[in-house]
């Protein structure tokens, strides 16, 4: 019998994390879909496009998203909710190497879904590292960005005077870029975009920051 999502969320509440899809910064995950960079690839999930599951991480506020050490993919993403009790299918403290097979995200390597291993994904998450949750069946909660707002996006190819084009190629290179909080916010106007700042959780709202509870976005009852 599946652990509720009600103690799933308490574990949430006790580490004052969040569960987030990220847009891979470098691009990972999602390569083999047309139009995967973003913001098309968050926004396929903020559509609901991804119900077959999703590789997550939980992240809380200290966390470092910047840097060869991060606790995250990448800076912008989805904050997602658990619709069912069935909706975590499974945990790892690291990256579990989980992949697309027949529409549904699977992964050798992750735990079984017990009240320990939730808890131990979060706390023996290694240093200078995240875990990862493979999350299907999910409610979208908003869209979430901190610092340094990075996402992966296509540049065009260099123009190197002293090579021939044709040595160079056509096709677009994958590259890094920073957008900021006013940008996202346009992008996903539809959404509320949460965030971190001075060390708590908090909300967009009209060019700055409302702090908000963690018990606001994960509702620890039972219904």
């Amino acid at each position: 019998m599946p652990i509720s999502k009600t103690k799933i969320y308490e574990v949430l509440y006790e580490h004052n994390a969040l569960i987030v899809h990220f847009s891979g910064c470098p691009k990972g995950a999602g390569v083999e879909r047309e139009d995967h960079m973003y913001p098309n690839d968050l926004k396929y999930v903020l559509d609901g496009n991804a119900q077959g599951g999703l590789s997550c991480s939980t992240v809380k506020p200290g966390d470092c998203f910047y840097g060869i050490e991060r606790n995250a993919t990448g800076c912008v993403g989805v904050l997602l909710g658990l619709k069912t009790d069935n909706s975590l299918r499974a945990v790892s403290p690291d990256d579990c190497g989980s992949f697309e097979y027949s529409g549904a995200r699977e992964s050798y390597l992750a735990n079984e879904v017990t009240l320990e291993s939730v808890s131990e994904s979060i706390t023996s998450r290694g240093i200078g590292g995240y875990n990862e949750w493979i999350v299907a069946d999910y409610e979208v909660i908003g869209a979430f960005a901190v610092t340094p707002y990075e996402v992966s996006a296509l540049f065009s190819p260099p123009i190197i005077p002293e090579v021939p084009a044709e040595l160079l190629g056509a096709d677009p290179i994958v590259g890094i870029k920073q957008t900021n909080v006013i940008e996202i916010c346009n992008t996903f106007s539809s959404w509320p975009v949460f965030s971190f700042e001075q060390g708590l959780l908090c909300k967009w709202e009209a060019g700055g920051t409302k702090s908000v509870l963690h018990s606001e976005l994960y509702a620890a009852t039972e219904t």
